[in-house]
Protein backbone atom coordinates (compact mmCIF):
# COMPACT_ATOMS: atom_id res chain seq x y z
CA UNK A 1 0.00 0.00 0.00
CA UNK A 2 1.42 3.36 -0.47
CA UNK A 3 1.59 5.49 1.87
CA UNK A 4 3.75 9.10 0.98
CA UNK A 5 4.22 11.47 4.01
CA UNK A 6 4.39 14.78 2.59
CA UNK A 7 7.49 16.56 4.18
CA UNK A 8 7.63 20.71 4.11
CA UNK A 9 11.04 21.51 5.21
CA UNK A 10 11.43 25.48 6.40
CA UNK A 11 14.34 27.25 8.00
CA UNK A 12 11.63 29.95 8.59
CA UNK A 13 8.54 30.62 6.76
CA UNK A 14 6.27 29.13 3.48
CA UNK A 15 5.69 31.18 0.92
CA UNK A 16 1.63 32.23 0.55
CA UNK A 17 1.87 30.36 -2.91
CA UNK A 18 3.36 26.94 -1.19
CA UNK A 19 0.89 27.24 0.77
CA UNK A 20 -2.01 27.06 -1.96
CA UNK A 21 0.15 23.71 -3.92
CA UNK A 22 0.21 22.57 -0.04
CA UNK A 23 -3.74 22.67 0.27
CA UNK A 24 -4.38 21.40 -2.76
CA UNK A 25 -1.84 18.06 -2.28
CA UNK A 26 -3.39 17.43 0.81
CA UNK A 27 -6.92 17.39 -0.68
CA UNK A 28 -6.45 15.41 -3.93
CA UNK A 29 -3.58 13.01 -3.57
CA UNK A 30 -5.22 10.52 -1.35
CA UNK A 31 -2.02 8.73 -1.08
CA UNK A 32 -0.40 11.85 1.13
CA UNK A 33 -1.59 10.04 4.59
CA UNK A 34 0.26 12.65 6.62
CA UNK A 35 1.46 16.44 6.74
CA UNK A 36 4.59 17.52 8.28
CA UNK A 37 6.17 20.63 8.47
CA UNK A 38 9.71 20.76 9.62
CA UNK A 39 11.23 23.85 11.13
CA UNK A 40 14.92 25.11 11.62
CA UNK A 41 17.83 26.58 11.37
CA UNK A 42 19.43 23.77 10.07
CA UNK A 43 17.85 22.43 7.07
CA UNK A 44 20.04 19.15 6.55
CA UNK A 45 18.98 18.23 10.47
CA UNK A 46 15.41 19.14 9.63
CA UNK A 47 15.54 16.89 6.57
CA UNK A 48 17.19 13.80 8.94
CA UNK A 49 14.29 14.31 11.57
CA UNK A 50 11.91 13.56 8.73
CA UNK A 51 13.24 10.77 7.36
CA UNK A 52 13.12 9.40 11.46
CA UNK A 53 9.19 10.35 11.85
CA UNK A 54 8.28 8.76 8.22
CA UNK A 55 10.43 5.18 9.32
CA UNK A 56 8.70 5.11 13.12
CA UNK A 57 5.07 6.08 11.13
CA UNK A 58 5.64 3.11 8.55
CA UNK A 59 5.47 5.07 5.29
CA UNK A 60 6.37 4.07 1.65
CA UNK A 61 7.61 7.09 0.26
CA UNK A 62 8.81 10.35 1.57
CA UNK A 63 8.07 13.51 -0.41
CA UNK A 64 9.98 16.52 -0.06
CA UNK A 65 8.89 20.08 -0.86
CA UNK A 66 10.42 23.03 0.00
CA UNK A 67 9.07 26.06 1.29
CA UNK A 68 9.57 28.07 -1.87
CA UNK A 69 7.98 25.54 -4.50
CA UNK A 70 4.85 25.60 -6.20
CA UNK A 71 3.64 23.34 -8.33
CA UNK A 72 0.01 21.53 -9.90
CA UNK A 73 -1.13 18.85 -7.29
CA UNK A 74 -0.34 15.88 -9.35
CA UNK A 75 3.19 15.93 -9.10
CA UNK A 76 3.31 13.52 -6.26
CA UNK A 77 1.50 11.19 -8.16
CA UNK A 78 3.68 12.01 -11.57
CA UNK A 79 6.68 11.19 -9.56
CA UNK A 80 5.25 7.91 -8.34
CA UNK A 81 4.94 6.77 -11.53
CA UNK A 82 7.90 6.77 -12.58
CA UNK A 83 8.23 3.91 -10.08
CA UNK A 84 11.82 5.05 -9.08
CA UNK A 85 13.75 4.95 -5.54
CA UNK A 86 14.69 8.48 -5.86
CA UNK A 87 13.35 11.17 -8.31
CA UNK A 88 12.57 15.13 -8.65
CA UNK A 89 10.85 17.49 -10.16
CA UNK A 90 13.52 19.58 -11.97
CA UNK A 91 13.19 22.81 -10.73
CA UNK A 92 15.75 26.75 -11.16
CA UNK A 93 18.26 27.82 -9.14
CA UNK A 94 16.98 31.41 -7.99
CA UNK A 95 19.35 33.48 -9.86
CA UNK A 96 19.85 35.41 -13.06
CA UNK A 97 20.29 34.02 -15.65
CA UNK A 98 18.96 30.86 -14.42
CA UNK A 99 19.69 27.50 -14.72
CA UNK A 100 18.71 23.60 -13.24
CA UNK A 101 19.47 23.13 -9.44
CA UNK A 102 21.03 19.86 -10.78
CA UNK A 103 24.77 18.24 -11.35
CA UNK A 104 25.49 15.75 -14.39
CA UNK A 105 28.45 13.74 -14.68
CA UNK A 106 31.60 14.01 -16.74
CA UNK A 107 34.58 12.67 -16.98
CA UNK A 108 33.89 11.11 -13.46
CA UNK A 109 33.34 14.41 -11.98
CA UNK A 110 30.03 16.50 -11.46
CA UNK A 111 29.07 19.66 -12.93
CA UNK A 112 26.62 21.91 -13.05
CA UNK A 113 24.28 20.96 -15.94
CA UNK A 114 23.25 24.05 -18.15
CA UNK A 115 19.75 25.00 -19.36
CA UNK A 116 20.53 23.90 -22.70
CA UNK A 117 21.27 20.66 -22.21
CA UNK A 118 18.56 19.20 -20.20
CA UNK A 119 17.08 16.54 -22.14
CA UNK A 120 13.18 15.95 -22.67
CA UNK A 121 13.13 12.77 -21.14
CA UNK A 122 13.30 11.64 -17.68
CA UNK A 123 17.24 11.38 -17.13
CA UNK A 124 19.14 9.51 -14.08
CA UNK A 125 22.20 12.58 -13.33
CA UNK A 126 24.69 12.53 -10.17
CA UNK A 127 22.38 15.06 -8.05
CA UNK A 128 19.37 17.24 -7.65
CA UNK A 129 17.69 19.38 -5.65
CA UNK A 130 15.63 17.84 -2.75
CA UNK A 131 12.57 20.60 -3.04
CA UNK A 132 10.24 18.34 -4.99
CA UNK A 133 11.63 14.79 -4.49
CA UNK A 134 9.86 11.97 -4.21
CA UNK A 135 11.80 8.71 -1.94
CA UNK A 136 10.59 5.16 -1.34
CA UNK A 137 11.35 4.69 2.46
CA UNK A 138 13.61 1.96 1.95
CA UNK A 139 16.40 3.74 0.28
CA UNK A 140 17.11 5.00 3.68
CA UNK A 141 17.36 1.13 4.89
CA UNK A 142 21.19 1.08 2.76
CA UNK A 143 22.02 3.88 3.44
CA UNK A 144 24.11 5.20 6.85
CA UNK A 145 23.39 7.97 8.86
CA UNK A 146 23.58 11.18 8.55
CA UNK A 147 21.24 10.70 5.40
CA UNK A 148 21.77 14.54 4.89
CA UNK A 149 24.69 16.96 5.74
CA UNK A 150 25.58 20.67 4.63
CA UNK A 151 29.16 19.15 4.13
CA UNK A 152 30.03 17.35 0.42
CA UNK A 153 31.20 14.39 0.17
CA UNK A 154 33.15 14.88 -3.39
CA UNK A 155 34.54 18.69 -2.55
CA UNK A 156 31.34 19.83 -4.43
CA UNK A 157 29.51 22.88 -3.32
CA UNK A 158 25.86 21.68 -2.49
CA UNK A 159 23.75 21.54 0.37
CA UNK A 160 22.47 19.13 2.13
CA UNK A 161 20.61 17.01 -1.20
CA UNK A 162 23.82 16.78 -3.15
CA UNK A 163 25.25 14.95 -0.04
CA UNK A 164 22.00 12.62 0.51
CA UNK A 165 22.51 11.69 -3.68
CA UNK A 166 26.07 10.89 -3.56
CA UNK A 167 25.53 9.00 -0.33
CA UNK A 168 22.59 7.41 -2.48
CA UNK A 169 24.58 6.48 -5.48
CA UNK A 170 27.31 5.35 -3.67
CA UNK A 171 25.35 2.73 -2.28
CA UNK A 172 23.84 1.93 -5.58
CA UNK A 173 20.81 4.32 -6.34
CA UNK A 174 20.44 6.06 -9.32
CA UNK A 175 19.11 9.60 -9.45
CA UNK A 176 15.86 10.49 -11.57
CA UNK A 177 14.78 13.79 -12.47
CA UNK A 178 12.18 14.33 -14.68
CA UNK A 179 11.81 17.73 -16.71
CA UNK A 180 8.60 17.57 -18.04
CA UNK A 181 7.19 18.27 -14.91
CA UNK A 182 6.18 22.48 -14.38
CA UNK A 183 7.07 23.84 -11.25
CA UNK A 184 8.53 26.93 -9.92
CA UNK A 185 10.83 27.70 -7.19
CA UNK A 186 9.04 31.37 -5.93
CA UNK A 187 11.24 34.20 -4.59
CA UNK A 188 10.85 37.85 -5.67
CA UNK A 189 9.50 36.47 -8.63
CA UNK A 190 8.83 32.52 -10.12
CA UNK A 191 11.91 30.74 -11.41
Amino acid sequence: MTRILLAVITGDFIRTQTVSTLLGLVKKVPEIDNFLIQQGPYIHENRENVVLFAQKGGYSHLFFVDWDMVFDPTVPLRLLDHDKDIVAAMYKVKVIPTRPVTLIEENGKPRQMTTEEVPQEPFKCYATGAGCMLIKMSVFEKIERPWFSHKGINQIDGGEDVWFCEKAREAGFDVWVDPRIPIEHTGLFNY
